[in-house]
């Protein structure tokens, strides 16, 4: 790999030095360094750069960032390379085939969601929303004709949240000493929120063909009213990446709705305060 191939990469990727290093596991100055000419990747670094290098670019598949992920995170804690739980293509493939047989749309949101929305980071599960409460039956299913893990499965609330979603796992486990897979969370479309949602999508060509991500601020809203660390800092990068097209006031109509104000009043603190990997410009 030369300095011009990632230099190349990066900036047909839509990323900056910062999420470029994030993606491989090493600081900005690393990859400046890189780009320069200076020094050449090395070790886990190296794989990292050439498996995005030799590898489908991010608006193509996105779920190679989760299977990198779980890579360099085995190698780092055991010396080794562990592959990831499961095939997230290949899940994500199924459950789209089971929707379709039930007539549901189904949205990816979630870990991948963010991914799809030039965000660097890495997810161990898989989220969608749009099933109608209708075609639960159906879908659970489908879902275990395909050979997912449903036992178990029904429609659940989700503590101080107006969703409700159910949950199984990819691939089914049967070693009681063994996690039972990769987790899949899909929300209901009872509210109108999610009717919303669904109906906002943007196709992504992905490597199991076209699919449906949430909008960059329906996205964001589901993060403000989950509320966590960690969906904050999701929601001010999924912002950053759009800058000046993003909708602030539907947003704030939403997160007032779902009483996630707070949330959103801390999003854009971040936003406004800006950091060395995310957006520089004050929130108005």
């Amino acid at each position: 790999m030369t300095p011009k191939q990632i230099k190349t990469y990066r900036k047909d990727a839509g990323w900056t030095q910062a999420q470029f290093a994030q993606a491989v596991g090493v600081n900005k100055n690393t990859v400046a360094r890189w780009e320069r000419g200076e020094i050449t990747p090395r070790g886990l670094a190296a794989r990292a750069v050439s498996s995005m290098l030799t590898g489908p670019r991010l608006g193509e598949t996105f779920t190679r960032m989760h299977a990198l992920g779980h890579s360099l995170r085995g190698s780092a804690m055991t010396g080794r390379c562990n592959p990831p739980t499961g095939d997230p293509d290949e899940a994500l493939r199924r459950l789209l085939v089971a929707s379709v047989a039930c007539g549901s749309a189904l949205v990816v949101i979630g870990g991948l969601a963010v991914i799809a929305h030039k965000v660097v980071r890495f997810t161990s599960d898989i989220d969608m929303a749009g099933l109608d409460p209708a075609d639960v039956p159906c879908f659970l299913a489908e879902c275990g004709g395909q050979g997912f893990d449903v036992r178990g499965a029904a429609p659940k609330s989700i503590q101080g949240s107006p969703f409700h979603m159910v949950s199984f796992f990819w691939p089914p486990v049967h070693d009681p000493d063994e996690p039972r897979g990769m987790g899949v969370d899909v929300f209901l479309c009872d509210h109108p929120f999610m009717a919303k949602l669904r109906e906002r999508s943007v196709g992504v060509q992905h490597s199991v063909g076209r699919i449906e991500v949430a909008s960059p601020e329906d996205l964001v809203v589901m993060k403000l009213e989950a509320g966590r660390i960690k969906d904050l800092e999701d929601a001010k990068a999924v912002w950053g990446s759009y800058e000046g097209k993003f909708d602030k006031a539907y947003v704030s109509r939403w997160a007032k709705k779902l009483k996630a104000e707070e949330a959103w009043e801390t999003v854009r603190l971040l936003f406004s305060l800006g950091d060395r990997g995310w957006g520089k410009k004050k929130a108005p």
